[in-house]
């Protein structure tokens, strides 16, 4: 079941986003990865804009490697066309990735 929390409005692709919701998926990576730490890196995507890797029907699609306390990130989310939410399906450490380009 997908989990639902609001958070203060922020922009991200010049549109209004006031809710993560979090894919169970997520739950894989718990040894390293937890909500307040989902919160926080959607968070650090206020204000920016983002390229897609892809659009499915109504949905663009998000691969972002993020560097969060010095610790590397993939987060993959996606939008849906007119909604306020940011669907996170996964957040894990990439260990692969050593700097942000």
């Amino acid at each position: 079941m997908r989990e639902k929390y609001y958070i203060d409005m922020i922009l991200i692709n010049n549109r209004i986003i006031d809710q993560p919701i979090i894919d169970p998926h997520t739950k894989k990576h718990k040894d390293h990865i937890d909500h307040s730490l989902i919160k926080e890196v959607v968070l650090s995507l206020h204000g920016d804009q983002y390229i897609p890797v892809a659009r499915k029907d109504d949905f663009l699609y998000f691969a972002t490697n993020i560097n969060y306390n010095n610790s590397f990130y993939k987060l993959v989310w996606l939008l849906q066309d007119y909604e306020t939410y940011i669907g996170v399906i996964t957040l894990y450490k990439d260990r692969r990735i050593n700097e942000i380009s």
